[in-house]
């Protein structure tokens, strides 16, 4: 027989098929469509038995077994049924539907270009093959396919919704929505085109627009979990937070079949209500959250980092870094991992570390302000205030009206010796957060270097009304104050710096010198032995008790305290000097004579060191907390 008769005597067959053996194929249809797929096998077997020769059995059958996963025998009967009717354009286009679930791009695309030159208005072959174009990320392509497929069947919602999800890949969001909108006329029951308009309502920041079309979205499949995570990510970005935890809720209940299974999504919802616990300071429950997040996608890199930090901060500091390596591993280039791991370095002093774990960060986000903030501060605390500033500038450069950095700036400039520059940034820093007390702390320590007492004493005075409580303003004070020559206004500063804290030597040095313009003899010698005895490698507190001495004639004590104040500080020119006073009191002129000459070349020295009282040293609490976030 040859291929025309064979070819006449199958179609003769298909238009004869005993009704039986119809029945059995519109069953295993039906079947199919329920999702009964081994039933529906079942159907089609007894049908092919009957009449083995016809075409669209086999290719009905294969699309059972492609519903129900069974690729290897789907794609032998999709190849049966075009052996039997190799010009029927439908069986190539389920067949390439078949390839592309298999993996099998190449086959895939082959047999969608084969079905549409044997059938070019064959929309489901231009709707495939798009399909299989967004899977390639060939975008513009996938477009131009779906219009063949809109062109062919112009009541096809898929082919809408699939172009205007290509569209919003390509950036083209409102040209998406015009899409969804066209999908949602041909079909107003297709879920689908509402939660991708409201995705793309999203990217748009229109979160009312988008929590409209997650509702409508729920109320068509109320069984389906992705729509309610859809839905809480919305209200998440309205800070509805009650509405967040429902919608996850009842999502994460009608998932739990997925349980052990890959499921971003999922994983992405977890790992948004750990972050809810994490704001709340709830550590140990977030620790549990961001756990449920990895078991749905264990190479969550920023669920390992968050869970890092949470159990850091739940007291589980070795798992916590752990965590930070794992997070590292999975994406080496997520800047996060390596800025909180600085952190929590920094937060407990190692601050190479923490340097260096900034650097990493910074290396990979060059436009991220905090980084370089927070490498400034750690540079800060490292005494290498040049690099801090740099680094606080270029955080100002991105962030320019960020109060904090100009506070950290204005502060840094203040130890490098920079008045100026100081009170620039503070002043600025005050007009942003006029409530910050430190800000008027450090901008009156400012002043009080410049010699502005005056507005020194002004900025001090607020501080203190900002926090009554905070010793070093009520020590500064004392110094500006001091400067002015009035001692009783000082002398009643420094009393009420040491009642709230008698660990500072330096307020027990500046309250005997109070005392010393005052002439209250004992009162100073007593204050300036509480500082030495608070800190005995304090230079200054030696040299001041030295001359107490000196003025009253004990010159054995005398020698001996400004021995130890030049030992610990060779460039005080006070105590070269006083102690020349006392070896010309012991008769001594000659190594008199060395001690005036030495405090002259000190004197003179463009590199002399100037022992400072240290206005404002110690009350920069900010930096100390920087870390602690």
């Amino acid at each position: 027989m040859n291929d025309d008769f064979l070819r006449d005597l199958r179609l003769a067959v298909d238009r004869l098929v005993p009704s039986y053996v119809a029945a059995h194929n519109a069953r295993g249809n039906e079947l199919v469509d329920s999702s009964d797929y081994d039933a529906a096998i079942a159907e089609f077997n007894e049908a092919i038995r009957l009449t083995p020769i016809v075409a669209e059995l086999y290719s009905d059958r294969g699309r059972a077994y492609a519903a129900k996963g069974d690729i290897d025998l789907a794609l032998a009967d999709f190849d049966e049924a075009i052996r039997l009717r190799p010009q029927v354009a439908e069986f190539y286009s389920n067949r390439g539907a078949t390839r592309r679930q298999a993996g099998d791009a190449e086959g895939a695309m082959h047999d969608y270009d084969e079905a549409i030159r044997l059938d070019a208005g064959l929309a489901p072959a231009h709707f495939n093959r798009g399909n299989l174009l967004l899977d390639l990320e060939r975008l513009d392509e996938a477009v131009a396919t779906f219009d063949r497929a809109v062109q062919c069947n112009p009541d096809f919602a898929g082919s809408y919704i699939n172009r205007g999800i290509a569209r919003h890949l390509l950036g083209h969001t409102n040209a998406a929505i015009g899409d969804f909108d066209s999908a949602i006329s041909a079909d107003p029951s297709e879920a689908r085109a509402y939660l991708n308009r409201g995705r793309a309502y999203m990217n748009m920041r229109e979160y009312d627009l988008a929590l409209a079309d997650f509702g409508n979205a729920v109320e068509l499949q109320p069984g389906n979990a992705d729509f309610y995570l859809h839905r809480s990510m919305a209200y998440d970005r309205k800070g509805e937070i009650d509405r967040v935890i429902d919608d996850l809720n009842t999502g994460l209940k009608l998932d739990r079949a997925a349980k052990d299974e890959y499921h971003p999504l999922l994983a992405q919802a977890h790992r948004s209500r750990a972050n809810r616990l994490l704001k709340r300071e709830r550590y140990s429950r977030a620790v549990r959250e961001y756990g449920t997040a990895l078991k749905y996608d264990p190479n969550y890199a920023a669920a390992y980092q968050e869970r890092g930090y949470a159990r850091i901060n739940a007291g589980d500091e070795r798992r916590g870094l752990r965590d930070f390596e794992t997070a590292a591993r999975l994406d080496p280039r997520y800047y996060r991992t390596f800025h909180a791991r600085g952190f929590y370095y920094a937060g407990k002093g190692m601050i190479e570390e923490a340097i260096a774990d900034f650097d990493r960060a910074i290396s990979l986000e060059k436009n991220e302000a905090e980084l370089y903030e927070d490498r400034g501060t750690a540079r800060q605390i490292r005494d290498e205030l040049g690099k801090a500033i740099a680094d606080y500038t270029e955080a100002l450069r991105l962030k320019p009206d960020r109060a904090s950095l100009l506070f950290k700036r204005g502060v840094a400039a203040l130890f490098h010796g920079d008045n100026d520059g100081a009170i620039d940034d503070l002043s600025r820093a005050i007009e942003l957060e006029p409530q910050n007390m430190e800000t008027y702390h450090y901008r009156g320590s400012a002043y009080v270097r410049r010699g502005d007492n005056a507005l020194a004493i002004d900025d001090l005075d607020r501080a203190l009304e900002l926090d009554p409580e905070f010793a070093h303003s009520y020590y500064t004070r004392g110094l500006a104050y001091g400067n002015r020559g009035d001692q009783e206004k000082a002398l009643s500063d420094y009393d009420e710096a040491i009642r709230l804290n008698q660990k500072d030597e330096h307020y027990f040095n500046s309250r005997g010198i109070a005392h010393y313009f005052l002439g209250n003899f004992d009162a100073m010698m007593a204050d300036f032995g509480a500082a030495i005895r608070l800190n005995p490698r304090y230079a200054l507190a030696y040299a001041n008790r030295g001359e107490g001495h000196l003025d009253v004639g004990a010159y054995e004590q005398a020698m001996m305290d400004l021995n130890r104040a030049i030992s610990l500080d060779p460039a005080n020119v006070e105590a070269h000097r006083n102690r020349g006073k006392v070896r010309l009191k012991l008769g001594d002129s000659e190594a008199a004579n060395s001690d005036f000459q030495r405090a002259d070349r000190i004197e003179r020295s463009p590199d002399r060191i100037t022992m400072d009282p240290d206005a404002g040293r110690q009350g920069f609490r900010s930096l100390h907390r920087a870390f602690d976030r």
